[in-house]
């Protein structure tokens, strides 16, 4: 048996070496891109028969032990990979049996990556101890065994599945699709669970399943899912963003990938403060199946090191409701309604009020590495915008499709890239317009075009469905395009794909409205293509689409092409709005030029208030015993109040109440309120106030 302790010390090494530059991992049943990732653990014990004693229940068929074990975190998202002494691992034919005399097979199984948050052992679920019985883990450490260590896991990551037994057989449970019942992924908290009393303590931070799963789905699959569960009530009734998740399996292996965003998110509101760059984060396997009488294997302690997490952009709340917008300086007004008879034929314009842009907003927050933007148009519903009808057995039907964009004029410079007067060899409705000396018509030179398109086939029950399900839905996609050496009037279509983003098992809702992260699925630079999930988000209100996507592989592609560096805070960048549909024959609407200021308007979400210099930072040591330092600042000299609320609302303490100059300060809290005694351990909340600002954060006092 190979050191423990030198394999995670080597662990760490090569991740401090690597730091978060590594940063591609494919869900796609191959593990090669694995390679370059150190093992957590390896060669964990191969638990032949009689290996352990039967109070360990514990599993000895080779296709769930596992043998290794990997993980790393890449920008916002966990990524782990559990190897097994056999295979095929999936489907593990868990259960036997026969059926009318056939021998059929039971699949379900449930696979784990168990995290030690805080990298403590005290804390925690301690894994040597399972539902009141020693792990295998345990075991071995009570032997002595030198390569045996447990963790005290806050945090149980896990994959699982059930295939009934498969149809035609009569046991089936009345599932088809491959008699697949169901595919999950789950993160629980643990911290409160012992083990050994087999207390049960754990809560739910997040749930999700795929949609009708089949056989296919089981062994790959990857998108975005809402949240179907929480011990939070934020996360439980979070219906407005979606969260990545994925997996894969390969012979031996098991590959899975998901956000963070929530696991954060549901500790931060507990008080802890886990996933800080530098926190060495222990890990172990851990899977159980119906074998051997659902007997478990939980590896040794292997740790990983944190990079510093991305966070998901949140600068608005994509929910059709365009109050957020208020407060963003329009890029262009009252952009010209193409009414009918404005433009000539060779124009192609649409003239559909739906379709037709009227104002258009953008932003770009560069910490985020995200732009925003918003085209309202002259009429509504803008979507679904049947922009196509007909009739299929006598029935009156209408197909939806269409693609609206913002063109970037990135160096803002009208002689370089696509002079957007011109598109596929006809003038465009600015260059019409510009063309006849209205004096408001300006073209841009488009670097790129950053686009939402979805197409919506005729709806079932029509014949003409094309055999689409979910609501007649076919895509949703969102694409990052560089136009640079395109010039419209000679239709030389140079064009190449910077991302594409895309929903998977997309449906009306979708096509209504997204908030998540998926990976880019297309580019000319292959280093783009990291599996990694990036920001795509859109909902549509009556008259007006808002949208979101990370800019981050722009500012990539064009450094390697260009050597020109992008997106930089108070850079100047030409904007329009684009439309284009199937109706009037797809004409297009492309306004005259706007401009935004790369860092200017850079959070408006509804919560939201930004006001330039303040700042009320997280305390420190959180949790705490007996004291913590809560630092802030102000840009002018001014009135400031911060008090202590517990869970009640109830004033607690009063930090400070006065006038203070301009600058950092810092300030103490005991944990005792104002009459000068101890408060009980628990959460309580800590409220910044001045005549231009607010702001209150939560902490956790534990004794």
């Amino acid at each position: 048996m190979k050191n423990f302790a030198m394999i995670c010390s080597a662990c760490i090494l090569v991740l401090l070496l690597a730091g978060s530059s590594f940063g591609q991992i494919y869900l796609d049943g191959d593990d090669a891109d694995w390679g370059a990732v150190p093992y957590a653990v390896e060669e964990w014990v191969n638990g032949e028969e009689g290996l352990y004693p039967d109070e360990v229940g514990a599993i000895v068929t080779d296709n769930v032990d596992i043998k290794s074990v990997k993980a790393v975190i890449l920008e916002n998202s966990l990524y782990w990979y559990l190897q097994f002494w056999g295979g095929p691992a999936w489907p593990n034919d868990a259960k036997k049996k026969e059926v009318d005399g056939v021998p059929v097979a039971r699949s379900r199984g449930y696979y784990h990556v168990l995290l030690d948050l805080d990298n403590n052992v005290e804390t925690g679920w301690k894994t040597d101890w399972y539902e009141a019985h020693y792990t295998t883990v345990g075991y071995l450490a009570s032997q002595g065994f030198e390569g045996a260590e447990p963790i005290g896991a806050e945090l149980w990551v896990e994959w699982g599945a059930k295939y009934f037994y498969p149809p035609p057989h009569n046991d089936s449970g009345g599932v088809k699709n491959d008699g697949v019942d169901e595919v999950m992924f789950w993160y629980t908290d643990w911290q409160e669970y012992d083990g050994v009393s087999d207390n049960d303590i754990k809560f739910d931070i997040t749930e999700y399943a795929i949609q009708d799963p089949d056989s296919a789905d089981g062994m790959m699959w990857q998108g975005t899912s809402l949240n179907q569960t929480s011990h939070n009530e934020d996360l439980a009734n979070d219906s407005l963003r979606y969260f990545w998740w994925g997996h894969a399996w390969g012979d031996d292996f098991m590959e899975v990938g998901s956000e963070l965003t929530p696991v954060i998110e549901y500790f931060e509101d507990k008080g802890f403060d886990f996933f800080n760059e530098g926190d060495v984060i222990g890990v172990a396997g851990f899977s159980e199946t119906p074998a051997d009488d659902w007997g478990v294997d939980i590896t040794t302690r292997g740790q990983i090191l944190c990079p510093k997490i991305k966070k998901r952009p949140s600068s608005i709340t994509f929910d059709g409701d365009d109050s957020d917008w208020a407060d963003v300086p329009m890029a262009v007004e009252e952009w010209v309604n193409g009414e009918e008879g404005l433009y000539p034929d060779e124009v192609g314009a649409i003239v559909t009020d739906n379709v037709d842009v009227k104002e258009v907003k953008a932003f770009v927050n560069p910490e985020e590495e995200a732009i925003y933007w918003f085209l309202r148009f002259w009429g509504g519903p803008a979507w679904p915008n049947d922009a196509k009808k007909k009739e299929v057995d006598g029935v009156p039907v209408s197909r939806t499709r269409g693609y609206y964009h913002v063109l970037l004029d990135l160096d803002n410079n009208i002689e370089t890239g696509w002079k957007t007067d011109w598109y596929e060899a006809h003038y465009t409705t600015v260059g019409y317009l510009a063309s006849q000396g209205f004096e408001d018509a300006e073209p841009l030179g488009a670097e790129v075009w950053v686009e939402w398109g979805a197409k919506y086939y005729y709806p079932p029950p029509h014949n003409d469905s094309g055999g689409i399900k979910n609501d007649g839905v076919d895509e949703v996609l969102a694409w990052l395009d560089d136009w640079s050496e395109y010039d419209g009037v000679s239709d030389n279509d140079i064009k190449f794909a910077v991302g594409e983003y895309a929903i998977t098992d997309p449906d009306s809702a979708t096509g209504m409205r997204h908030d998540g992260l998926v990976p880019n699925q297309d580019s000319q630079d292959q280093s783009l293509l990291t599996g990694v999930p990036e920001f795509f988000a859109h909902a549509w209100g009556e008259d007006f689409l808002e949208a979101g996507n990370t800019i981050a592989p722009i500012k990539k592609y064009f450094m390697t092409k260009t050597g020109e560096e992008f997106f930089k805070p108070g850079d100047v960048i030409g904007v329009c709005g684009f439309s284009e549909t199937p109706a009037d024959d797809w004409g297009v609407d492309i306004t005259t030029r706007g401009e935004i200021v790369v860092g200017e308007v850079t959070a408006v979400a509804k919560d939201a208030r930004v006001i330039e210099g303040y700042e009320l930072a997280n305390n420190y040591p959180n949790p705490f015993n007996p004291t913590t330092t809560i630092n802030y600042r102000v840009p002018v000299n001014a009135d400031v109040s911060i008090v202590i609320y517990n869970t009640l609302g109830q004033i607690v303490r009063t930090l400070v109440d006065s006038r203070v100059a301009e600058g950092m300060h810092s300030v103490v809290w005991d944990g005792r309120n104002d009459a000068g005694m101890s408060l009980p351990s628990g959460l309580y909340y800590y409220h910044l106030e001045t005549d231009n600002f607010s702001e209150t954060k939560k902490m956790m006092l534990l004794k």
